[in-house]
């Protein structure tokens, strides 16, 4: 399946509110309903046992396969079908979808090509958010926040999950310390990227 069909069949899916299955880069499956989708992404409901469960937006392209689930399962996500209110989200991109996040302070689940791992999951708040990255201030299973914040890549994002009962676990015992003051890795300009790149040619 090209781009192109994937495209058409998502949006299909979209309009008769299906339960799909997909298998991502590191051949783990995941079952959702897609309900709208912007450029490369899209958000969808998670789906658990047949059951919402919060939501996820997925870079289309890091699909390596997708498709609508058999007919005896769409009847249990029928049945089980609980109204969930759409986020206010835009996901015309990354930038703006960790952008509301963080105006939210909603708890994110991020997965991807993370610090150099392949396949690697954090679960955090935002911190800042630039054009072609996020700063996640991760903790681990024992609620304990690392001492620094993690810098991801959109590029190396395959999808994010929010508003899941896991997570919102999570959000409402933990403590959330003031991060305001802060102060991120400054990004060189883009003059000063530029000569980087002239600087190591020449070497």
């Amino acid at each position: 399946m090209n781009y192109y069909e994937l495209e058409r069949l998502i949006e299909e899916t979209i309009e008769k509110g299906l339960l799909c299955r997909a298998e991502l880069a590191d051949e783990s499956l995941c079952y959702f309903i897609p309900r709208k989708k912007c450029g490369d992404l899209l958000l969808a409901t998670i789906d658990s046992d047949f059951r919402p469960d919060g939501w996820t937006i997925r870079s289309i392209r890091k699909l390596v396969d997708f498709d609508i689930a058999r007919p005896f399962h769409q009847l249990l996500v029928r049945k089980f079908d609980e109204a969930l209110e759409e986020p206010d989200v835009d996901i015309s991109g990354w930038e703006t979808v960790f952008g509301d996040i963080k105006s939210k302070g909603i708890h994110v689940s991020v997965e991807g090509r993370i610090d150099g791992e392949n396949d690697r999951y954090v679960l955090g708040i935002v911190g800042e958010v630039r054009k072609h990255s996020v700063f996640i201030w991760q903790y681990d299973a024992d609620g304990v926040w690392e001492p620094q914040p993690l810098k991801i890549n959109y590029a190396d994002i395959t999808n994010i999950s929010f508003g899941c009962r896991y997570n919102e676990a999570y959000a409402s015992v933990i403590r959330v310390p003031d991060f305001s003051g802060f102060e991120y890795e400054k990004e060189p300009a883009e003059g000063e990227k530029d000569a980087r790149i002239l600087e190591f040619r020449r070497k």
